[in-house]
């Protein structure tokens, strides 16, 4: 169902990934002119946008109605009703892809899984692939624990993963797509680093929501507030003062 303040969050999302240079038109404007067809080749193959706390999945829907069709990963570790799914399952026409297969049609995986437990080098759709994240309201930790899967644990060739184990915070963001689901939840988080990856990450597009619920065991970027001089034992009043400077 439409929503006036969520589209609003979710065109400016957009339009800043747009000015990033992260999400590139794939329907040219004014088919059949040899400018569009050249736009369209050099898009050909855009990168996989993979939503984080999808919710419903309406920022990925937002998305592609504004630039075309590409490939979607939802995560989400809730179940929803009224998915965006299905508007964004839909098969590219000649005239949105000039040169595509009209029978291709545009892959939308929903993994109900936890962003802590996320380890996206193991979704097969994103392989040797560039890929977006992005995320809308990741509520407090939740976005530490999507930082920590974007750039933590990779699939190894044996299946197994590594990284310095310092992420078992708890998370328990309420951010989603929609900005009412759940972002993450209270668990290990994981750790930077890796032997193998098998994509590359081509930028990061996140709202954040709710820094009061921050949580130190999550947070990945301790060295910082440590070299400002704070200990671990102070960052929950540097969270929670974080909300002073909040309007409503």
């Amino acid at each position: 169902p439409f929503n006036a303040r969520h589209a609003t969050q979710q065109a400016a999302i957009v339009s800043l990934m747009a000015s990033a240079g992260l999400v590139e038109e794939t329907r040219p404007r004014g088919p059949g002119t040899e400018a569009a067809a050249a736009a369209a080749a050099a898009v050909a193959r855009p990168p996989v946008y993979v939503e984080l706390g999808a919710g419903r999945g309406y920022l990925s829907h937002f998305l592609c109605e504004a630039y075309g069709p590409r490939d979607v990963v939802l995560v989400e570790r809730r179940t929803y009703r009224n998915k965006a799914e299905r508007s964004i399952r839909r098969e590219p026409t000649t005239a949105e892809n000039p040169g595509s297969d009209p029978a291709a049609a545009v892959v939308c995986e929903r993994l109900k899984v936890d962003i802590k437990d996320l380890d996206v080098a193991g979704v097969g759709v994103v392989d040797g692939r560039d890929v977006v994240f992005t995320g809308k309201h990741l509520c407090g930790g939740a976005t530490d624990l999507a930082l920590r899967s974007v750039f933590g644990r990779r699939s190894t060739s044996d299946g197994s993963g590594d990284g310095d184990g310092d992420g078992d915070g708890d998370g328990d963001g309420d951010g989603d797509g929609d900005g009412d689901g759940d972002g993450s939840g209270s668990g290990d988080g994981g750790g930077f680093g890796g032997t193998k990856i098998t994509f590359t990450t081509k930028g990061v597009a996140i709202a954040t929501c709710c820094h009061h619920r921050c949580d130190w065991r999550a947070y990945v970027n301790k060295a910082f507030v440590k070299r400002l001089g704070f200990k671990s034992a102070e960052f929950a009043l540097l969270a929670k003062m974080s909300s002073w400077a909040t309007d409503g």
